[in-house]
């Protein structure tokens, strides 16, 4: 407890711990502008999700800038892939059910899945 500042800021972090969606997991595929991965890192780490894939496996992984996501970058948790195979196989190990986005008569709407599963978003 001695190195929070008080008792209240400790029950701050403890919830917002708590509150973390380890069933979702995003995942990331040759995004260009380190500006567009900050903004995903930001929002990830604000809806509580503590983990993004990054496929890299046509261009090198951008240089993110420390300023605009240094938080984010933080806490929410990085792991690098060069393939989409090597990617999926990893999730579909750890129980992920993996749904990309696609513009078909037989897309499922994104408001039907079941977030109480573990669930990849490409």
């Amino acid at each position: 407890m001695k190195e929070f500042k008080s008792a209240r800021r400790l029950q701050k972090i403890t919830s917002i711990v708590k509150s973390r969606q380890f069933t979702l997991r995003v995942v990331l595929e040759n995004i260009h502008d380190p500006h567009n991965v900050s903004a995903i890192f930001r929002t990830c780490d604000a809806v509580g999700v503590p983990k993004v894939s990054l496929i890299y496996n046509l261009e090198k992984f951008p240089k993110i800038g420390k300023k605009s996501s240094a938080s984010a970058f933080k806490w929410v948790e990085k792991e690098k892939f060069s393939t989409v195979s090597e990617c999926y196989d990893s999730l579909r190990k750890e129980g992920f059910i993996i749904y990309a986005s696609s513009i078909s008569d037989d897309s499922i709407d994104f408001y039907k899945l079941d977030f109480k599963k573990k669930i990849a978003i490409v």
